[in-house]
């Protein structure tokens, strides 16, 4: 089903913020959904078609332009927002010329500088709508234990996969790894295989051969922050678990070894990190080598990795997995030191920063912090962690104040800037006294999510 003419009309000043978003975005999600059901039940030629309707679609040129947009640090204005929609509007996606692109570098939380390419605004738009229609055939031919950004589910999914099979299956022999490439040294000639005959697949290959701009100097190679170029690298990674499974138990019957019905291994991959479950040691050992057809072909490499019993532990995405007690079936999930540790020193370093400026912009700065971390853990953390890191915060806040005010007392900092949170769960939350925005806490985080 195509979108009228008529009915997605290009906006003028006025129309742009009366636009109903809701109506843009269910005609959107609805055609992912027929593209989805056509590759799942193999029907390849109605898959195409609906991938042009939606590339083609206004509403999906209006949805890509919106979040593009709203991406923008600086945010764009209206008259902007529609400038670029009625000059993309008017051109042909496929014969769009990527731009080179730009490299910056930012420090991370470790002390070092983190590289990052950016697209010009209008391939970012364009790529958006490429990954729409890509990403719905994707997500019914990615396997069952890929997770992540193109996968099948959320992270929270993926660490709950993993205590399933660890209780159920008895696999406690754990190969933990990472991909260690990107999608600029990746095989090209791989991916454009896998995407061969997706109406957008010649657009594909142009951002993959596109430049970047690097102190000045001109790279031959892509972009690897691209928003296409998160999708590419699942795509890539997909076919861990055909590559490995295709192995089975041997068991001995009548002193005859024959091939059994169980199968020795299982994936968990979550973005660049990945499990292998297994029943016994020497079958963990064996998975890198399993693993290297499937590199080589993808062009990839993976870090040394490890294996790990189950009562050990392990790290995976920001939590640590081991059991409860050796030798028992409780699997328990926090945590992981090193995120906390990076987490503690986000806030220091943060609050360091911030040092001769006022309680608003201390707290407009440390919020998405905190509440993007208590959100990560709210399920798997209990309340005495939480109650570690609010502490630490506290204590960073007090360095803060006291420097802030050397001349004043404690009872007097106390007055101005602490008040009962909105709630009234909290009789100490740090509140901005001129605007009455207030600090998050971790432990209300934890605590509101339950009501």
């Amino acid at each position: 089903m195509n979108t009228p003419k008529e009915e997605y009309a290009a906006p003028n000043d006025t129309e742009w913020e009366e636009i109903e978003w809701r109506e843009i975005e269910q005609y959107v999600e609805k055609m992912q959904r027929r593209i989805y059901h056509a590759e799942y039940h193999k029907k390849y030629r109605k898959v195409r078609e609906m991938q042009r309707l939606l590339m083609r679609s206004e509403a999906g040129m209006l949805i890509s332009v919106k979040k593009v947009s709203e991406s923008v640090k600086r945010g764009l204005s209206t008259k902007e927002k529609l400038g670029i929609y009625n000059e993309l509007g008017e051109r042909k996606l496929e014969l769009h010329r990527p731009k080179r692109g730009y490299r910056r570098y930012f420090e991370a939380e470790r002390e070092e500088l983190r590289e990052i390419d950016i697209a010009v605004m209008r391939d970012r738009i364009y790529q958006n709508v490429v990954k729409m229609a890509l990403e719905a055939q994707w997500k019914a031919k990615f396997e069952s234990g890929f997770y992540g950004v193109g996968g099948k589910g959320s992270y929270r999914e993926a660490v709950e996969q993993i205590l399933e099979i660890v209780k159920e299956d008895k696999r406690k022999w754990i190969f933990v790894s990472e991909f260690e490439n990107n999608v600029r040294e990746l095989n090209h000639g791989f991916i454009m295989k896998l995407v061969k005959g997706f109406p957008g697949c010649g657009l594909i290959e142009k951002w993959l051969k596109a430049g970047y701009v690097d102190n000045r100097v001109f790279e031959v190679g892509t972009k690897k922050e691209d928003i296409i170029g998160t999708l590419l690298m699942d795509i890539a990674l997909n076919g861990m678990e055909n590559a490995i499974n295709a192995r089975y138990c041997e068991e001995k019957k009548d002193e005859r070894v024959i091939l059994g019905k169980g199968i020795w291994y299982k994936v968990v991959n979550y973005g660049r990190d990945f499990v292998v479950m297994c029943q016994r040691e020497e079958e963990a050992e064996k998975v890198k080598e399993l693993i290297k057809p499937y590199l080589q072909e993808r062009g990839l490499g993976i870090s040394q990795g490890r294996t790990v019993h189950i009562d050990n532990g392990f790290d995976f995405i920001g939590f640590n997995v081991r059991s409860m007690n050796k030798g028992t079936e409780k699997v328990s999930i926090k945590p992981s030191e090193r995120r906390v540790s990076d987490f503690k020193k986000s806030i220091a370093l943060s609050t360091k920063k911030l040092y001769g400026s006022n309680v608003q912009t201390l707290i407009r700065r440390l919020n998405p912090i905190i509440e993007e971390r208590a959100n990560y853990w709210i399920k798997v953390s209990g309340k005495k962690r939480f109650s570690e890191m609010d502490k630490y915060i506290w204590e960073q806040v007090f360095k803060f104040l006291t420097r802030m005010h050397p001349k004043k007392s404690w009872k007097w900092i106390t007055q101005r800037y602490f008040r009962e949170s909105r709630t009234g769960r909290s009789k100490w939350i740090l509140t901005d006294p001129e605007t009455g925005i207030q600090l998050k806490k971790m432990t209300l985080t934890r605590a509101e999510s339950k009501d």
